[in-house]
C-alpha cells in the first residue's frame, strides 16, 4: 500500500499515538537494516522536505533535491503532453492555446 512520505515521517506535534508507534517502528527497522548485509532500496518523495522528521532524514543517506521547472520547461511539458488540437466527432474542435507568465 502506498503512503505519502509526509503522512509517515512528518514532524507534527499533534500526532496520533498510533502514528508515533508506526514511525518509531519504521526508524527501528531502518536502523536494523543499516547493520545487516541485506540490500534495500528505499525511494521517498516529498513536496514538503522541510516538514520531514529529522531522525528519518539522518537515516536516508542520499538526497536529491529537484527544483520546480522554469517557465520554458513548463511550456515544453504542456506542448509535449497536450495536442495542439483535438477533433472530436460531431465537428467540435478543441484547441490548446496557453501562455505562461
Amino acid at each position: 500500500e502506498s503512503q505519502s512520505t509526509e503522512a509517515v515521517v512528518s514532524t507534527q506535534s499533534n500526532e496520533h499515538e498510533g502514528s508515533l508507534r508506526m514511525k518509531t517502528e519504521l526508524l527501528v527497522q531502518m536502523d536494523g537494516l543499516a547493520k545487516s548485509d541485506d540490500l534495500v532500496f528505499l525511494l521517498a518523495a516529498s513536496n514538503l522536505p522541510w516538514e520531514l522528521d529529522h531522525a528519518m532524514l539522518r537515516r536516508l543517506e542520499k538526497r536529491i533535491l529537484v527544483d520546480l521547472p522554469n517557465a520554458a520547461a513548463r511550456k515544453e511539458m504542456f506542448r509535449f503532453h497536450l495536442p495542439p488540437a483535438i477533433n472530436q466527432e460531431g465537428g467540435i474542435k478543441i484547441e490548446c492555446n496557453f501562455e505562461l507568465r
